[in-house]
């Protein structure tokens, strides 16, 4: 039987005690907080699928990616992955869209949705 792949993988990158990086957005969306991450394209890992949407979303991420979380969202197969740490970018795809990458509180996090709030990040 073949391995479910997720629908959609996200990166965990701490920055200092009780904080975490995170993508906000412009618009509509504004002042609404998530973890870098996304879709994952046909055939794609998905720890390329968080390096990829997080660097789309404005953050280059250090080393490989570990496994920390796998929830269904909404009946869809998602997966997170912690990463050692990040190098925000100058230049990316999605920074026309107005999505940015900004620290937060890791209570910001657990209150965003998208599965989020099942993620158990100790602080």
């Amino acid at each position: 039987m073949a391995k479910k792949l997720p629908f959609a993988a996200f990166a965990v990158v701490r920055h200092g005690k009780g904080e975490i990086w995170a993508t906000t957005r412009d618009g509509k969306d504004a002042g609404r907080v998530g973890l870098p991450g996304g879709k994952r394209d046909l055939g794609e890992h998905p720890e390329v699928t968080a390096r990829r949407e997080s660097a789309e979303e404005g953050l280059h991420l250090h080393g490989k990616g570990r496994l920390v979380h796998v929830a269904l969202v909404d009946g869809q197969l998602v997966h997170w992955y912690e990463y050692m740490g990040c190098t925000p970018l100058r230049s990316y795809k999605e920074q026309a869209r107005g999505i940015r990458a900004i620290i937060v509180p890791l209570a910001a996090i657990s209150t965003s949705g998208y599965g989020n709030d099942f993620l158990a990040l100790p602080e």
